[in-house]
């Protein structure tokens, strides 16, 4: 059995952000209380500040476990290697409140997250929902900045690249879809 789904929130903070963001993944069920999860969101927009823009990925593999009787169905705790990978194809800076400065070049991340939430299936249509919120860290190889280890990177900062951990929140919230 197969659920695919997007991560709408997501993509609608990254729209307000002028980001284009697009979340999405699949369920692939393997036993009664276990699943497959492959992820993939791309990305193209100013994730560094400046007039900078980034073309990335991220990409996950995980397992979910869940407490439901059926698949897709109860709390569920799910790890996961997780990698991103950014392009900054020209460099920008800004001055005032929150400088910020963005050479060009390309960074990436290899780590782990792990998301926990609840998820339900409906049983006469194939509707499928989960909320959540989840946790991740990791390396950054070539990040922009000295600043703050947030998603590899700071608003605040010098505009260098160094290689060092970094953390982050899943903030996606709320993921729907449709079971096969």
């Amino acid at each position: 059995m197969w659920h695919v789904w997007v991560e709408p929130v997501g993509t609608g903070l990254g729209i307000l952000g002028r980001t284009f963001y697009l979340s999405a993944g699949a369920n692939v069920v393997l036993g009664e209380h276990v699943d497959l999860v492959p992820e993939a969101a791309f990305t193209l927009g100013n994730w560094y500040g400046g007039g900078s823009t980034q073309l990335g990925t991220w990409l996950s593999l995980g397992l979910s476990f869940h407490t439901g009787n059926e698949p897709l169905e109860g709390f569920f705790l799910q790890p996961k290697l997780r990698s991103r990978i950014f392009d900054t194809p020209k460099s920008s800076s800004t001055s005032g409140w929150f400088s910020s400065s963005a050479s060009a070049g390309v960074d990436a991340e290899l780590g782990l997250g792990l998301d926990f939430g609840y998820q339900w299936r409906a049983e006469s249509v194939p509707f499928y929902a989960a909320l959540l919120l989840g946790l991740n860290g990791g390396v950054c190889i070539n990040c922009h900045d000295e600043g703050p280890i947030w998603m590899g990177t700071s608003i605040f900062g010098g505009g260098g690249r160094s290689t060092r951990g970094v953390f982050g929140v899943n903030l996606n919230i709320l993921r729907i879809g449709m079971s096969f």
